[in-house]
């Protein structure tokens, strides 16, 4: 018996959060990633995980992708979180591009918390016995009174991390609608 959140039914991990707007991630080349990104996006800073060969890759055009916001509920893992959300985690993936036009548009919609906000996705290039899959945690740091921009950090963690979320933190989760 499954509990897809995305599908219909309510997830007993995360709870849906409704937007006035709709989140919208546009067409997209697939060729930024997040290390190149720190002069533009993620200006505080961006974990040295992202450097490696088997992060910093390129992915393949995406289409135009509606995202849904969701919230913590109960206190769960990872693989607990996007399990529930759904049967095949490669529907919720977002490219690094998709994450960086995001973060780049919709940063009103981030949470302001050292624990963040989540986004799954997988190695372009990956190795039996390696992990496929990796979440993007990006931290909202709040802007000094005499800057008006918001200044964001990325950080990575492997799909395996064993401690678990907790809801009073507040983390925000974001998925591809499927």
């Amino acid at each position: 018996m499954n509990n897809f959140g995305i599908e219909g039914e309510k997830s007993p991990i995360l709870k849906l959060i409704s937007t006035d707007e709709k989140l919208v991630i546009k067409a997209l080349d697939g060729m930024a990633t997040i290390i190149y990104s720190q002069k533009t996006t993620f200006r505080t800073g961006v974990d040295f995980n992202f450097g490696s060969q088997d992060i910093n890759r390129v992915s393949n055009p995406t289409g135009e992708t509606l995202v849904n916001a969701y919230g913590l509920i109960r206190n769960a893992k990872f693989s607990e979180i996007y399990d529930s959300l759904s049967e095949n985690l490669d529907k919720i993936c977002f490219t690094q591009s998709q994450i960086i036009d995001f973060c780049q548009n919709y940063s009103r919609h981030l949470v302001r918390s050292e624990h963040g906000n989540f986004f799954l996705s997988k190695k372009q290039c990956f190795y039996r016995g390696m992990e496929k899959y990796f979440i993007v945690r990006v931290v909202v740091h709040s802007p000094r009174s005499n800057v008006p921009t918001k200044k964001l950090d990325a950080t990575f963690f492997e799909f395996a991390y064993e401690h678990a979320l907790e809801v009073a933190l507040c983390p925000r989760f974001f998925v591809p609608a499927i």
